[in-house]
């Protein structure tokens, strides 16, 4: 017979990071931003890698429950490469 004071209490686990890369042809069309974010939502991905971007010139955007960082030319709408983290993440990145 086990006494309440033995019996031993699971270890709490740290929250996963979830973590995925998302080949777009472009973010350049109205509301594919928001497409992209709905479907991060659906997945519970906290950091994304989105690559094909196409915006010009590299800046931060937050957006509802979502920051955007991306890169690219500066002239004119070609590849890119950006970064979409969740809010609750945020406090993970240092600098960009």
């Amino acid at each position: 017979m086990a006494v309440l004071s033995e019996i031993r209490q699971p270890m709490k686990r740290f929250k996963d990071l979830r973590i995925g890369s998302w080949n777009v042809l472009s973010l350049y069309r109205s509301k594919s931003l928001q497409m992209l974010l709905d479907q991060l939502e659906k997945y519970c991905v906290d950091i994304t890698c989105v690559k094909g971007m196409r915006w010009i010139g590299s800046r931060t955007i937050e957006k509802k429950n979502w920051i955007i960082f991306y890169s690219c030319a500066n002239k004119e709408p070609k590849l890119g490469t950006g970064f979409v983290i969740h809010n609750k993440v945020k406090h993970l990145i240092m600098d960009f």
